[in-house]
């Protein structure tokens, strides 16, 4: 239906040739093991003076069997209003796809959560955005690709333009048990670009290591960036700048260390190497008594020189 109420055509044959095509498509049918439901697919195709163009919108929904195991998976053809796959003068210029749902094989179960994927052939770009998790053998990880700025913009975490990686931004949050080691994540976020050449890597967020020593359980957790200041920063593979804050304790051969707040600042361009918070140290027990007991050494912010790396 065009603008005013007007009921426009929806199938358009001049001369013999298909001029046009509007249909919109509601139902299901099942082959093997898939079940495919169209949610009012769109089909819209236009032909004038040579050229054509075909845009697939709307929402569709995927159910199959990876073994004996159900996977389901919504698929929106288009976001926000736009065309979800488009084929022009036989080409397949772009692609808008929104993907949620999972994927069950063997032990590994894949959740995608409004998975936005876009493919533009005309900028020779792919991006994506959106929040993946992976879990197996109860482990799981999160995933989001992106960010949302405070107006609501979400912006791509995902780009690769000409093949050549431009832009990674992704957040990790969960962890992982392996030999008696437990390592896990809190908004630990990765972000790399490329621009003209120069590469710049950025890693902020919070990483935690849980073991045991002669029985007891000790933790240790670095915080990358403090204050508003970047946590690693690498520029076109050089180390350039650092800062990081360590909480927690080590218990080696009798000899315990609890680090609080101790933070650690590094800044190449200054050659400056910057360290303060709290260590304490205590020593196992010998003949009844401690030959130090939680011996606290507390400074404030120092600075020393420090060669470049």
């Amino acid at each position: 239906m065009a603008n005013g109420g007007v009921i426009s055509d929806g199938l358009l044959i001049q001369n013999g040739s298909l001029k046009s095509l509007d249909a919109a498509v509601t139902g299901s049918f099942t082959t093997a093991k898939l079940k495919f439901t169209a949610k009012s697919i769109r089909l819209n195709y236009q032909s004038d003076v040579g050229n054509t163009r075909c845009e697939l919108s709307g929402g569709a929904s995927m159910e199959f069997n990876v073994g004996s195991v159900k996977s389901v998976a919504d698929v929106l053809f288009g976001v926000n209003g736009g065309p979800g796959i488009v084929f022009a003068n036989g080409t397949f210029p772009t692609m808008t796809l929104e993907v949620s749902g999972s994927l069950m094989a063997a032990a590994l179960t894949f959740d995608a959560n409004k998975l936005v994927i876009n493919y533009d052939a005309t900028k020779g770009t792919f991006s994506a955005r959106g929040g993946v998790n992976f879990t197996t053998r109860g482990t799981k990880i999160n995933l989001k690709l992106g960010s949302t700025h405070a107006d609501g913009v979400q912006t791509d975490g995902l780009l690769i333009e000409d093949g050549t990686l431009k832009t990674l931004d992704a957040a990790i949050t969960g962890g992982f048990e392996f030999s008696k080691v437990k390592f896990s994540t809190k908004d630990l976020r990765y972000q790399y670009s490329n621009v003209g050449g120069n590469t710049r890597f950025e890693l902020t967020g919070t990483a935690a290591l849980e073991f045991t020593v002669g029985g007891r359980k000790l933790n240790v957790s670095v915080t990358f960036g403090i204050a508003g200041n970047p946590g690693l920063v690498i520029k076109n593979g050089s180390f350039r700048y650092m800062t990081v804050q360590v909480n927690g304790s080590l218990n080696l051969i009798g000899l315990s260390i609890t680090a609080r707040k101790l933070t650690i600042k590094y800044d190449a361009n200054q050659s400056e190497f910057i360290m303060y918070g709290e260590i304490g140290v205590s020593t196992a027990a010998k003949g009844g008594k401690k030959v130090l007991d939680n011996v606290t050494v507390k400074t404030s912010q120092t600075t020393v020189a420090a060669k470049t790396f």
